[in-house]
Order: structure tokens, then C-alpha cells, then sequence
């Protein structure tokens, strides 16, 4: 009868031990993307091609144009946004933002590719392809280039200097 009993008891101290060590591995495996400044990004690529990054930006879209930048540093290569597998959150935000063109501040969670360039339509030297964003705000229901938006709402987009 002991010996039953101790099979018993191994048995479940085993079943424990598996649930701690799978715990423990899958626990290892949840990174958080870093945050990252996105004139600091587009600064200093090769620090953070193919990585994944959560950024605070402006970003504006039209017909042919998808991009997002900071007025402090839009000058050293445009970025253009991908659309890649978001979360159906995400997703829902998406379906939020004005029809066919429009210019939102957003946070940016995605994968920043530098070294494969160009990308777009061959004039955007950086991509982001788009994983989460969340924390949006509209300013305006144009895509027009920033530097032809009224003075209201280009004090609006994103002016990180870095």
C-alpha cells in the first residue's frame, strides 16, 4: 500500500514540477517591444533594424501615401507604413480614422526595417510594418504633406527634436 502511495505522490510532484518549468519558459518568451524616441529611430537605424519598437508619431495617409514621421527629423528619411498582422483591436481602430486620407497622432507598435529599402513607391527610405497602435488622436482629415497643413494643425503633429 506505501509503495502505491509514493507512486502517487511522485506522480503529482512530477505533474508540479512540468507546470513550474512550463511557466517559467513561456514566461522567459513575453517580451515587451522597447520605446523608442522615433527621431532616435530614424537617427540611428541600424540599431534597430528588424527590431521591435513601440514609438509615439504622427502619421498620414492618402491614395498613394503612408507614412509616418516627426517634423524634427522627417528631413533624414521618410518611413513608410505597412499594415502587417495587427490585433483585432488595432483592426478596429483602423476602421475609426477618416475615409481615404487623413493625418493622426498615434502610439506605434511594429517591426522598423532600414536595410532593405527603399520602400513604398521607392522614395521612403524606412518601414514600419504595424503590429498595435493604439492612444490615436485625429488631427485633421487630411494626408496633405505636413507642411501644407494650417498652422493649428501643424502645431498639432508630431515635433520630437532630437
Amino acid at each position: 500500500m506505501k509503495r502505491k502511495c509514493y507512486k502517487y505522490y511522485f506522480s503529482i510532484l512530477g505533474i508540479i514540477l512540468l507546470l513550474f518549468l512550463w511557466q517559467g519558459a513561456t514566461g522567459q518568451e513575453i517580451r515587451s517591444p522597447m520605446i523608442v524616441e522615433f527621431c532616435d529611430l530614424v537617427k540611428n537605424p541600424g540599431k534597430y533594424d528588424g527590431k521591435e519598437v513601440t514609438v509615439r508619431a504622427t502619421y498620414r495617409y492618402g491614395f498613394e501615401w503612408q507614412e509616418i514621421f516627426c517634423l524634427g527629423c522627417r528631413d533624414v528619411g521618410k518611413t513608410w507604413l505597412e499594415i502587417g498582422d495587427i490585433t483585432k483591436k488595432s483592426k478596429k481602430v483602423l476602421k475609426k480614422f477618416p475615409k481615404d486620407d487623413g493625418t493622426i497622432n498615434a502610439l506605434f507598435t511594429g517591426t522598423f526595417e532600414s536595410s532593405k529599402g527603399p520602400y513604398g513607391d521607392g522614395s521612403y527610405r524606412f518601414r514600419f510594418v504595424l503590429k498595435e497602435i493604439s492612444q490615436v488622436e485625429v488631427v485633421t482629415k487630411s494626408g496633405a504633406d505636413p507642411k501644407q497643413l494650417p498652422d493649428d494643425k501643424q502645431k498639432k503633429v508630431c515635433r520630437a527634436v532630437g
